[in-house]
């Protein structure tokens, strides 16, 4: 599922997407920037098949492998699926505040409009996902540029130099106590849908980028 191939010289990561899986750092991370250049393949897999393609990274994942759908590990998520690339997820026990709406019942996202902060995750009765407002992609089959920026216990998720998504607060919730999140192990998902990654870099921050701090208002 999990390959290097070489495409006209560069070395990149080929996702089958075949069956659900992760590929994980064995360090974790904190006040890091994470940037990785993405595009999708061809192939799509059951039980997808008729869906978006769908991928993602995750990040502060912590506690054991396969805690979501016996597969991820509990954290939060830079979603990368058709159209969504940027929404924020979160993963089992994890927990975090964005400034957003809700639209509807289990329909919530950055509107930029009368948004106010809401708590995602960890069974707080809301759901653990928030769309973006509106997409920034590039057309399926060229590459992206997207960062996951991380500085205490903060995030953004930037795709083609545009701020799409503002994370705080993130913490995580052990028997009934929050814990505040800073770091963690970073995965890579297979998740139904052919997918590439090339030129992954990550290096220490300690603060958020002029411009993109500028973006969010931070």
């Amino acid at each position: 599922m999990f390959s290097i191939v070489d495409e006209e010289g560069d070395m990149v990561l080929k996702i089958t997407g075949e069956i659900y899986a992760g590929l994980t750092t064995v360090k974790e991370f904190g006040n890091y920037h994470l940037k990785v250049q993405f595009k999708w393949g061809e192939k799509k897999w059951e039980p997808r098949l008729d869906k978006k393609r769908d991928n993602g990274i995750l990040y502060h994942c912590h506690g054991e492998h396969g805690a979501f759908w016996n597969v991820w590990m509990s954290g939060l998520e830079c979603q990368i699926q058709e159209g969504d690339t940027g929404d924020f997820v979160t993963l089992v026990n994890a927990r975090a505040d964005v400034v957003s709406t809700k639209i509807k019942d289990n329909l919530y996202k950055v509107t930029g409009k009368k948004d106010k902060s809401i708590t995602y995750g960890a069974g707080n009765g809301n759901p653990g996902y928030c769309h973006i407002n509106s997409p920034n992609e590039k057309p399926n089959g060229e590459w992206n540029t997207v960062e996951v920026i991380c500085v205490g216990n903060q995030s953004i998720h930037v795709v083609n130099g545009k701020v799409v998504m503002i994370v705080k607060n993130a913490r995580k919730v052990i028997n009934g106590e929050e814990i505040t999140l800073t770091k963690g192990k970073i995965q890579l998902q297979s998740e139904g849908a052919e997918a590439y990654y090339k030129d992954i870099q990550i290096k220490s921050v300690k603060k958020f980028p002029k411009e993109y701090k500028k973006q969010a208002k931070l």
